[in-house]
């Protein structure tokens, strides 16, 4: 009985020092990303992106997020691009796709 109780205990320790995802923009450790068009949404895009992190199929983790956890809606992938040069990334191959447009690889700008 003492065995399970430790058990579940160090679960639940283990389980609250995780700390909730922001996205990628706050992992400093974050070289390369892929991004794609996950969805048009009328005039508007989501973006998929993909920078190493686990994703569960059909779900919508893999998306651009803001801060605040809403997806981040974009007027074209190129404004996306755009978004992510802003923030230091700049495209490494670029891979033209029949249905939504492309998908690119990405990484963060060397600094000479």
């Amino acid at each position: 009985m003492k065995a399970i109780l430790l058990l579940l205990l160090w679960l639940w320790a283990q389980e609250s020092m995780a700390q909730a995802s922001e996205g990628f923009m706050g992992e400093d450790s974050t070289q390369y990303l892929r991004i794609w068009v996950k969805s048009n949404l009328g005039k508007k895009v989501k973006i998929g992106i993909d920078y190493g992190q686990p994703v569960i199929l059909l779900s919508n983790e893999d998306a651009l997020k803001h801060q605040n956890g809403d997806n981040m809606l974009f007027n074209s992938l190129v404004d996306a691009l755009n978004y992510l040069d802003r923030r230091g990334f700049e495209v490494v191959t670029a891979r033209i796709l029949s249905t939504d447009g492309g998908e690119y690889l990405m990484r963060r700008k060397k600094i000479l």
